[in-house]
C-alpha cells in the first residue's frame, strides 16, 4: 500500500518490476472491501434444508427454502465463494451431498448452479408451460379471500417465470387477467378491482395486494355494522308486550269455549242407539241442565252484544275475566256430572 501511495503521489519513481505488485496489491484491496465479514449484521443465514421426508423438525420445505435462497443469493453483496459457503452451510443430508457431487464434477460451478441442482432434484418436474397451463386453470375457492387467491396466483406465476414458461415483461398482466376471471362471480371485492382496472395498465403485485387489502377492510367494516345493528334491533322485535301475551290468552280462551260449546250442542242423529237415549233421559232426570251462558262483547267485554257491534273501546282484561268465569263454571258442572 505504502507503494501505491507513493506512486500516485509521485514521490518514488517507478521500479521495473512494479507493475506486477501494483496488480496484486489492488486486486486483494478490492477482494476486501467487496467481502462482507459472515458474522456482520448484513449476513442473513439461510433456514437448514435436507431434502429428507418428512421434513425434520428445524428445516424447511424445498420451495420455501429455495424462494429465501434465490432472494438472498441477489441481496448478499459479497464475493461468489462467500455465496456458495453460505449455501453449502445451510444444506444436511442428501441435499449436501448433491452439491459436494456437482463440486466433484465442476470446481467452478457458481451459486446459481448449486441451485439449479438442487433444483433438479427436488424441484417440481412441471415445464413452464405446463405451469402456465396450471396458472390458468387456478380459480378461487368458497370462503377464500380474494388476497389469499392472489398469493397463491402469483406463486404459480414466480415458479413459471423462473421455468421460462412467461416473460417477466408480462407477468403483470397474466396475473390481473387471471385475477379477474379466476375469482367468484359474488365476491365484490373482485368486482370492484375489475371495475377499477378495466382502462388502466395492470399493477404490480404490490400494488394489487395493497388495493384488495383496502377493499376486503372495507367490505367487513360495512359487514361488522350491519351485524352490530342487527343484534341491537332484533331482541326489541322478538320481545313480547303484556298486550299482546294478554291478546294471545284470550285467544286461546275463546278457542277452548268455542269447543266446548260446540260438544255441548251438537245434536244427537236418528241412529242413536236407545240405550245412550235412555241414559241421557235419566241423567237429565237425576240433574238439571247448566245455565246458558249469557252472550257479551269479546271487544269491551259487557252483555248483550257482539264484537262486531260494539262502538265501545277495548277492554281486553275484562273480556278475560269474563272467559275465565265461564270456564270455571262449566268446569264445576262437568265435575258435579
Amino acid at each position: 500500500m505504502n507503494e501505491v501511495k507513493a506512486l500516485i503521489m509521485g514521490k518514488q519513481s517507478p521500479k521495473s518490476d512494479i507493475s506486477v505488485d501494483l496488480v496484486d496489491t489492488i486486486g486483494k484491496l478490492v477482494d476486501r472491501c467487496n467481502q462482507v465479514s459472515s458474522d456482520g449484521p448484513g449476513y442473513r443465514k439461510l433456514r437448514l434444508f435436507s431434502g429428507l421426508k418428512p421434513v425434520p423438525p428445524g428445516e424447511e420445505e424445498y420451495e420455501i427454502w429455495m424462494e429465501q435462497a434465490a432472494q438472498m443469493i441477489s441481496e448478499w453483496q459479497c464475493t461468489e465463494a462467500a455465496k456458495k459457503q453460505r449455501i453449502v452451510e445451510s444444506l444436511r443430508g442428501p441435499a449436501a451431498d448433491i452439491v459436494r457431487f456437482l463440486k466433484v464434477s465442476n470446481p467452478s460451478a457458481i451459486a446459481n448452479e448449486y441451485l439449479a441442482a438442487l433444483e433438479t432434484a427436488y424441484g417440481t418436474t412441471e415445464s413452464g408451460p405446463d405451469l402456465m397451463a396450471r396458472f390458468r386453470h387456478t380459480y378461487q375457492e368458497n370462503g377464500e379471500k380474494l388476497s389469499a387467491f392472489l398469493y397463491r396466483l402469483d406463486k404459480l406465476l414466480h415458479r413459471a417465470l423462473l421455468k421460462g414458461g412467461i416473460d417477466a415483461v408480462g407477468i403483470n398482466r397474466a396475473r390481473m387477467e387471471q385475477l379477474i376471471k379466476g375469482a367468484l362471480t359474488n365476491d365484490m371485492v373482485a368486482l370492484r378491482i375489475r371495475m377499477t382496472h378495466t382502462l388502466q395498465s395492470p399493477p404490480s403485485f404490490s400494488q394489487l395486494m395493497k388495493e384488495i387489502r383496502e377493499e376486503e377492510h372495507w367490505v367487513a367494516a360495512r359487514e361488522n355494522v350491519k351485524a352490530s345493528v342487527a343484534t341491537v334491533v332484533s331482541p326489541q322485535a322478538y320481545v313480547p308486550s303484556e298486550l299482546q301475551n294478554l291478546k294471545k290468552e284470550v285467544k286461546e280462551l275463546s278457542t277452548q269455549v268455542s269447543q266446548l260449546l260446540n260438544v255441548a250442542t251438537v245434536p244427537c242423529g236418528s241412529d242413536c242407539a236407545p240405550e245412550s237415549v235412555n241414559r241421557d233421559n235419566s241423567q237429565k232426570a237425576k240433574s238439571t241442565q247448566p245455565p246458558v251462558p249469557v252472550i257479551f262483547c269479546y271487544k269491551c267485554g259487557e252483555d248483550g252484544h257482539k264484537k262486531w257491534e260494539c262502538k265501545a273501546p277495548e277492554d281486553l282484561r275484562k273480556v278475560y275475566q269474563k272467559l275465565i268465569k265461564m270456564q270455571y263454571l262449566q268446569g264445576n258442572w262437568a265435575g258435579a256430572q
